[in-house]
């Protein structure tokens, strides 16, 4: 594998790795500017934090990448807190952290988060998960807060309220609310 890499720097650097040999490949890599297998090697071995400096320093392509991994590595500790600030410099907190929370029974952390992170799409997988809890109450007003007035009409027609449903769609500039609600009253019969 080590002959694949065109500096000579890098192949004896894979070598010194399989010697058990950090400091000795972190120098060559860093002297033939290889900071992408430099970063790499870092996160394998668990310096994240000299990881995370080369990649904020030298290898910003990966630099995202490093955070989530880093973010995976706190999570399997436990470390909710850090996991979350990784998570989120790594650009994919909308789906970790909510999952994370979730694997780890942690609802109302989660509900906490999403509340102080004031993110539409976060709001909206909320309203989801209290409708698949049947907390339609609930559901509504988180609807509320981003003005989703789509799963507004779409909840009021599934319990019945045909009369806020319509108040919503005839006030709303979403035609897919309007659209949704015309769908729901002509299976009713009520054309």
């Amino acid at each position: 594998e080590s002959k694949k890499e065109p500096e000579r720097e890098a192949q004896i650097a894979m070598v010194a790795i399989q010697l058990g040999l950090l400091d000795d490949a972190e120098r060559l890599y860093a002297d033939c500017g290889r900071f992408d297998l430099l970063n790499k090697m870092l996160r394998a071995s668990g310096q994240w934090t000299k990881a995370l400096e080369v990649a904020n320093s030298f290898d910003r392509i990966h630099l995202r990448e490093t955070h989530f991994e880093f973010g995976r590595h706190l999570e399997s500790l436990r470390d909710f807190k850090a996991a979350i600030a990784n998570y989120e410099a790594s650009g994919t907190h909308r789906k970790q952290v909510p999952r994370m929370l979730f694997e780890a029974d942690r609802i109302e952390e989660l509900e906490g988060y999403i509340q102080s992170q004031c993110d539409e799409e976060l709001t909206k997988w909320w309203g989801q998960y209290c409708e698949s809890l049947e907390e339609f109450d609930r559901a509504i007003q988180v609807y509320q807060r981003v003005g989703d007035e789509l799963s507004l009409v779409r909840l009021h027609c599934y319990l019945g309220n045909m009369r806020a449903a319509s108040e919503i769609a005839l006030n709303s500039s979403n035609p897919a609310a309007s659209y949704h609600l015309a769908r729901n009253c002509e299976q009713r019969g009520e054309v």
